[in-house]
């Protein structure tokens, strides 16, 4: 992963906010509604939109270490409500048998050491244009890669467009990257000096001519916009993996979790 740090101070401009109106909240005050493949309903999806939605085939990406599980899918529960809000929760796989939680990218013949979770909003939320922010806390364990994201549609052209809203890898853990992949191009930057055990309000704000990344309301980073113009959904991912010496990981760290407090997106107000 190419970055760039970023040059003097955060971006003291702090960009003020267009007039929004709320379109997607998710406050995990309640039970969690997660998709159900056979009714085809639901929130959050807790698996990719590519390959055999029913394996592993559509759970995990190259070169991690982790599977997305989810209850039905393998009895294995990656997910803990509670008042703080949704914990998502990396383990040692506890089934290194079980053919279910073998790399796709090994010819399913490798366990892959960890499981994990992934929310997505794929089947439930898009949208074009607007704010977006997730409340977040991240475990501070070597080998842990949470994130927030966006990505382009999984039925068109534009399925590789993303913004990363956030992503942290645990070998650095005051440094927070950013960045915007367009037409196979990307470039990070990062910010250093954040407490990233405590919550802190990631965000960023998309226009048809500009990307402005917030934490905590306040702009720390903005760029022209690349070329995304197609609706995106959200997700939220604890990884095992990533760059930046976050590997190996930390063996005696597990379980981890990452808490997501709250997800939200604004629209432009009309």
């Amino acid at each position: 992963m190419a970055a760039w740090p970023l040059a003097g101070p955060l971006c003291a401009d702090a960009a003020t906010l267009p007039p929004l109106r709320a379109s997607f909240v998710e406050t995990f005050a309640g039970p969690v509604s997660f998709y159900d493949r056979r009714s085809r309903s639901g929130r959050w999806k807790t698996n990719y939109w590519f390959g055999d939605q029913n394996d592993a085939s559509s759970r995990s990406l190259p070169a991690e270490k982790e599977i997305y599980v989810d209850r039905e899918f393998c009895g294995i529960n990656p997910f803990v409500r509670s008042s703080e809000g949704l914990r998502i929760v990396a383990a040692k796989n506890p089934n290194v048998a079980d053919p279910r939680l073998f790399s796709p990218y090994t010819g399913r013949k490798t366990p892959l050491p960890y499981t994990s979770g992934l929310i997505t909003t794929e089947a439930s939320f898009r949208q074009q244009y607007g704010y977006f922010e997730a409340e977040m806390s991240f475990p501070q364990v070597r080998g842990c890669w949470p994130a927030f994201w966006l990505l382009g549609p999984p039925d068109g052209p534009h399925a590789g467009d993303e913004i990363d809203v956030v992503e942290w890898v645990a070998s650095n853990p005051h440094r927070l990257f950013f960045n915007a992949h367009y037409a196979g191009k990307a470039e990070a930057v990062w910010v250093d000096g954040y407490d990233t055990a405590r919550p802190h309000k990631y965000g960023i704000l998309w226009t048809p001519q500009e990307l402005v990344w917030f934490v905590d309301g306040a702009s720390v980073h903005r760029r022209p916009n690349p070329g995304l113009h197609q609706p995106m959904y959200m997700l939220i991912n604890l990884a095992i993996g990533g760059w930046d010496n976050n590997l190996p990981e930390d063996p005696n760290g597990f379980p981890a979790s990452l808490l997501v407090s709250s997800v939200k997106a604004y629209r432009p107000a009309d």
